[in-house]
């Protein structure tokens, strides 16, 4: 896999485009956005994580402990 960083920006219809051109053609390829923290408030990205099935895990009553769980850390 080779990967390829540039830039881009999302117009406010959600269409995106790279600040400069990528000459790729003919290949499919595999899009992950990252974005800066300060550019995302804080109720969008509750609800975005909140949604998110990776955390479904938290939510199994086999994943709520209590004070009697485990045993002490004496280190």
């Amino acid at each position: 896999m080779i990967a390829i960083e540039t830039k881009g920006k999302f117009d406010k219809k959600g269409r995106f485009s790279f600040t400069k051109p990528v000459r790729i053609k003919g290949k499919d390829v595999k899009v992950i956005l990252l974005m800066e923290e300060e550019d995302l408030d804080e109720k969008s990205w509750v609800t975005a994580i909140s949604k998110n099935p990776v955390f479904d895990f938290l939510k199994s009553e086999k994943e709520t402990y209590s004070i009697t769980d485990g045993k002490p850390f004496n280190g």
